[in-house]
This record gives structure tokens, sequence and C-alpha cells, in this order.
């Protein structure tokens, strides 16, 4: 069908963007300027998904498979790291999701599983990044680093959840954390250090970046029989 302007709808801001969409390639989720939004191509409006209250400002960062349940993050003003992950479903409307550890002060969800039963991100407080991940049974629970600074972010997740990529450790390494414990992808040669963002289901093949001096950042893959690589080779 072609580009479909559906961020110029009656009513749109001057700004949208989108962030994330479902399996059937319909279902959309994203922010305008100041509110999260779910939009089915065709529909004459976007579905707005409200703010948190004590927030003021909402971000769909993800959204399931069927495009039912969105997940993404609330902020505080227009500066500073004051954020409060969410999940959103038409029965539930948007709930915070908290926060992974005492110390922390904002938590923010950046990627939901295809069957929409796990949400994975970070949450910042207390001097360090942590990586975390959600699901309706366990709540918002944290996951191990790579070293005993407990450092991490989660930027991804397979089907299922029992695959979670990002990055952990003082080194910061490419991690995936299977089925909550972390193995380190590594990092290529001539670069200081990686990020995973993406995993296939199988968590054979993991996408992400490579940084450093003097090679600067690169897109970066990893597979089992290559290890981390720049994607360009």
């Amino acid at each position: 069908g072609g580009r479909n302007e559906f961020g110029r709808l009656p009513g749109m801001p001057a700004s949208s963007y989108a962030y994330g969409i479902a399996s059937d390639g319909l279902t959309l989720g994203g922010q305008t300027v100041t509110e999260a939004y779910r939009y089915r191509l065709g529909d004459p409006a976007l579905e707005r998904l409200g703010v948190q209250s004590g927030y003021t400002t909402s971000k769909a960062t993800g959204i399931s498979g069927d495009g039912e349940v969105v997940a993404g993050y609330s902020r505080y003003g227009d500066v500073g790291d004051i954020h409060q992950a969410f999940r959103w479903t038409g029965a539930t409307g948007l709930v915070g999701l908290g926060f992974a550890r005492p110390e922390h002060f904002a938590s923010e969800a950046t990627a939901i599983s295809r069957d929409g039963a796990t949400i994975v991100g970070h949450g910042r407080g207390g001097g360090y990044n942590g990586a975390f991940a959600w699901t309706a049974a366990t709540g918002m629970v944290p996951l191990p680093g790579l070293d005993a600074t407990n450092e991490g972010r989660a930027f991804g997740v397979n089907f299922d959840g029992s695959l979670i990529v990002g990055d952990s450790g003082s080194s910061q390494t490419a991690t995936m954390w299977v089925d909550g414990t972390p193995v380190s992808l590594g990092v290529a040669p001539g670069f200081d250090w990686s990020r995973a963002n993406g995993t296939n289901d199988g968590g054979t093949v993991v996408v992400g970046s490579l940084f450093g001096a003097p090679l600067g950042q690169t897109a970066g893959i990893w597979t089992p029989a290559r290890g981390m690589e720049p994607l360009a080779d």
C-alpha cells in the first residue's frame, strides 16, 4: 500500500514517532509530542494511551505480536531522568510497573516479548543502571550483571522472554540473559565495548553495536560460530 502518513491525521500534533510494530504489520505503537499511542492502519485516529499519574509525558517503545499489549514509560518533566515503565492493555489501561531496586528512581521499558508476557528494560539510581525483566507473576525482577557491579541495560527480548539481550558489567559488554543468567557475547577486536539490541527467537543471531576509538561506532552482529564482529564484515 505504499507509505501511510498516519502521523498527519486530523488533530495530530506537529511531531509523532513510531517505535514498535505488531507481527501482522498493521498495528503500531509510539509517541506523539506528549503521549503514547497505538494505531491500527486504516483507523481514522490514533488511540491515545494516556499518561501515568504524577508524570507529564508517556512513550510507547514496544508492542506485542497481536498488538494488544503495549510497553513503554512515563516521564516527568522535559529534563532529568525520572521515568517509570508501564504496561498498557485495553482492559487495564496504562499501569506503572514500579522499580526493580529500592535505590532506583527511574525505570524504562525498552522491549516486550511477542507473546506480550515479558517486558524488559533498565532502571537508574544509586549511581548505576540496572537491567530488569517484568512478568505478571514475578513483577519487576533485577537481572544480574556480568560482574559484581550489577550494572546493566536490557534492550531486546525473544518471543517468550526466555532470552533477553543488552549490555552489562563495568566493561559494558554485550550480554544475553538465558532464563535470567548473564552470558557475555564479547567485544570484537579493535573495539572497547559492545551492546546487544535484538535477538532472534533461538538466540543464534544477535544484533547490536560496537564502540571504541579509533574505529568509532558501528553495527555489530553475534553468532555462536563467529562471535561478535562488525556487521560490515
